[in-house]
């Protein structure tokens, strides 16, 4: 997806090389990707096990990858049933290119067994940092914002406002400052609340003031009309 205009990228997927993966038998490549790549191609030719691979090597879960399991992702023949005795490993590397000019490889591997590992620069890490490396590039594996599956618009357009406000929240990252604004949104009641108490208390005393001020003249009244009446008796 382009960036919006104005926008300053966190990077581009240059090259995405297979090696035994579902359709694609020994190592295949593709790239380099430009800004716009369409993949065109017949039916059964391998279009969606591209993006299939995509997925899969930033950590997307089989079940949305057209598997059941994860060796279901490994190469296999027609002829051939029983993965594990042929002891196969598959995976995908990805290679991407930050704004930097950095060139980072995401890698995940998956063995005959079903077992998977990731690595990042030939290095093998653990699935919670393979995943923070990504999320630093703003793809958010969790939520998947950077792939749109078939069915996908049909279910967001199916999705309460609810749903979507809270979908739009982590796509755009704002979600990552939820606990922030509900702290400062409690500390806003807080000062609202203070606020409507200062101000009660003010117009209490406000009508107080005027209480006191009233009866101060009143008795300003009464005592000069006071002095007068003694002054009158003081003159007879």
């Amino acid at each position: 997806m382009a960036p919006e205009r104005g926008a300053e990228p966190k990077g581009r997927l240059e090259e995405l090389v297979f090696c035994n993966f579902k359709s694609y038998e020994g190592e295949r490549r593709f790239g380099p990707f430009r800004r716009f790549t369409g993949v065109i191609g017949p039916n059964g030719s391998g279009k969606s096990n591209v993006m299939d691979g995509i997925s899969f090597a930033l950590g997307v879960q089989s079940r949305h990858l057209r598997g059941s399991k994860l060796e279901d992702m490994v190469f296999r023949r027609e002829e051939e049933e029983d993965i594990a005795a042929l002891k196969r490993s598959g995976w995908v590397k990805l290679r991407f290119r930050t704004a930097g000019d950095e060139m980072v490889e995401f890698q995940r591997q998956v063995k005959y067994d079903g077992t998977s590992k990731y690595l990042i620069n030939g290095h093998v890490t653990k699935r919670e940092d393979y995943e923070s490396r990504l999320g630093s590039y703003n793809i958010l594996v969790k939520i998947k914002n950077f792939l749109v599956f078939q069915g996908d618009v049909e279910r967001a357009a199916q999705r309460s406002p609810e749903e979507l406000s809270r979908e739009i929240d982590e796509l755009s990252g704002s979600g990552a400052f939820r606990e922030e604004y509900e702290d400062l949104k409690r500390q806003r009641q807080l000062d609202q609340n203070r606020l409507t108490i200062l101000f009660k208390q003010r117009q209490a005393m406000h009508k107080e003031e005027k209480l006191l001020r009233q009866m101060k003249n009143e008795a300003e009244e009464w005592k000069k009309k006071q002095e007068q009446q003694y002054a009158k008796k003081g003159q007879k």
